[in-house]
């Protein structure tokens, strides 16, 4: 839409629209540092003033990405040594200009762009120079742009700001411009536009309006072309594509008959697994635009051609044709009137505006039921404010700017401001609220403290202590189950302990270890021995006390065993080791 006088109007030529939310996004044009919504549930228009704003510009590309808008290219104003991409913050209307790398598509505009999983693929357009058109382009610039790869496909990584391209070697690979590209699954398609493959010997470059239908494949990298058989639409360009479930709906666009541009009126739907066209009533009979806005929403598509209505056409009934719906756009309009409500907050005086200084000394059960009024205040307060506004709903649940009036002399005027600066009425009760649970929260640890300095001195005077009334009964019973349970868990490991030594002491006088008993916690455990590692030891010990020759041999053999681990460790911890 293009946009005159700071509103938005009729026409919608080289702006683009997008859903984030539920709403449409409407981005481009004359005035800069504005953005439109239209409530695709209440069908009201909104205007948003944005922080950080870009140049102006016409015949981007625009895709949503969660809750921001992506933004590449276009034609500016004026020239201007523009960064060609940007993101919107949707949830706070500020621009980011976002610096990437690798093989950057350049300035351009008339192109296309599509976001598949958190990659945004871009292929065609025209080249810009310090963001204005070239209009003494010839055919050998299109020459180099060709094989420079200015038609390669460019994708982006949206995580990591870093742009990669797969080379135009595939002879299908198309060379367009003011196309459309819909996303089906892992396929690309592209339909329509200015076609500048061929070139002849002319100075001026050669462009051919195009009727096929462009896939790319995702996964395979490759390129196919459907060209379509009658019935089907004429070569357009300029036009509007959108996904509706497994077929490609296009319409508008212009077309270029006996040296003349006209303006097409038609719609078609492409089915995608059989590649047969069917044509399509349309909404519209005549418009003045070249490129209306159209969005799919809720199994709906969407066309506008202005603020005052729109048309819907339902996907999967398509039978019932269009349905036009109005769209309430006051709100673009200004009336320059505070309302009473912002007039009654002005005049309040300062005092009320404020929390008071001091703190009340007031009980806790005081404070609570204040905390609860205050409660039902806010609620009562932020409720006819999401009924008010077509767009406040949704303002409040992701901290969306809102507007807000400030009086100036006589008059008053609309600007926006951040969600952080509600009415003067919320801001009191807000402000109330965090100093009555300040107090709330110090009065109860003041009571806790007292309560356990009057359980301390029961517990000194040996007297049977009473629990407080505030007193959980559930802390009280955790508290008892805890106690008995590190009782059972002393008993348990004394008794473990106790039949650990009677087995001991009964493998000593078996002279063998044929168990390995356990542990609990984390004490070492006795592994078992082997017989040849036992007999060792034993026949080490009787030579020893012989001083034979044998024994000097086995007990060498017999340590050899033991630094390989085969005799138990448990006999080198003290008492088994003597002779």
């Amino acid at each position: 839409m293009s946009i005159k006088s700071g509103t938005l109007t009729g026409k919608s030529d080289g702006t683009t629209g997008v859903v984030v939310k539920n709403f449409m996004v409407v981005y481009g044009g004359v005035v800069k540092g504005k953005v439109w919504l239209l409530n695709l549930d209440s069908f009201t228009w909104e205007e948003r003033i944005c922080t950080n704003a870009p140049e102006t510009r016409l015949y981007h590309s625009a895709c949503s990405y969660g809750s921001n808008m992506l933004v590449y290219g276009g034609e500016l104003l004026s020239e201007s040594e523009d960064c060609p991409y940007y993101e919107l913050d949707c949830s706070t209307f500020e621009w980011r200009q976002v610096p990437t790398s690798g093989s950057s598509p350049g300035s351009r505009r008339h192109h296309s762009a599509s976001i598949v999983n958190n990659k945004m693929y871009l292929l065609g357009g025209k080249r810009t120079i310090s963001g204005r058109p070239n209009p003494n382009q010839t055919a050998a610039d299109l020459a180099r742009d060709k094989s420079s790869g200015f038609f390669d496909i460019f994708i982006l990584d949206i995580t990591s700001r870093s742009w990669t391209s797969i080379r135009q070697i595939d002879a299908l690979h198309p060379s367009i411009w003011g196309h459309t590209a819909v996303v089906f699954r892992h396929f690309l398609l592209f339909f329509g536009g200015f076609d500048v493959s061929e070139q002849d010997d002319s100075l001026q470059p050669t462009a051919v309006l195009s009727d096929v239908v462009h896939t790319f494949n995702l996964q395979s990298l490759s390129w196919t072309r459907s060209t379509p058989t009658p019935p089907c639409p004429i070569p357009r360009a300029i036009h509007n594509a959108l996904l509706a479930g497994t077929q490609m709906v296009i319409f508008g666009g212009v077309t270029v008959s006996d040296s003349t541009t006209k303006v097409v009126n038609d719609a078609w739907s492409w089915d995608i697994a059989t590649g047969v066209w069917t044509t399509l009533p349309f909404c519209l009979q005549s418009w003045s635009s070249k490129r209306l806005l159209s969005v799919v929403y809720q199994n709906n598509i969407i066309v506008t051609s202005g603020i005052g209505s729109c048309h819907k056409l339902n996907i999967s009934n398509k039978q019932q044709g269009w349905q036009e719906q109005p769209c309430d756009a006051t709100s673009l309009c200004g009336s320059g009137q505070t309302s009473n409500k912002a007039a009654a907050v002005e005049k309040r005086p300062p005092e009320q505006q404020r929390p008071p200084d001091e703190e009340p000394t007031i009980e806790v059960s005081d404070l609570h039921q204040q905390l609860h009024q205050l409660q039902g205040q806010l609620q009562a307060l932020r409720k006819p404010k999401e009924q008010a506004g077509p767009i406040e709903q949704w303002n409040t649940r992701n901290n969306v700017p809102q507007r807000r009036t400030q009086q100036q002399g006589h008059g008053s005027q609309q600007v926006s401001g951040s969600v952080s600066n509600p009415s003067a009425e919320v801001v009191q009760l807000q402000d109330q609220l965090r100093s009555m649970q300040q107090l709330y929260y110090q009065q109860q640890q003041q009571q806790l403290q007292q309560q356990q300095h009057q359980h301390h001195q029961h517990q000194q005077q040996h007297q049977p202590y009473q629990p407080p009334q505030r007193m959980d009964p559930n802390t009280v019973t955790i508290n008892k189950l805890q106690e008995q349970l590190a009782s059972l868990q002393v008993q348990q490991r004394a008794q473990q302990e106790a039949i650990v030594q009677q087995q001991m002491r009964a493998a000593s006088a078996s002279g063998g270890y044929p168990f390995q008993p356990q542990f609990a916690d984390s004490q070492p455990q006795l592994r078992t021995t082997t017989p040849s590692g036992r007999d060792k030891l034993e026949a080490y010990r009787r030579n020893k006390r012989r001083g034979s020759s044998r024994g000097a041999s086995a007990s060498q053999e017999t340590y050899a065993s033991y630094q390989s681990g085969q005799v138990p460790q448990i006999l080198s911890m003290g008492g088994g080791n003597g002779g």
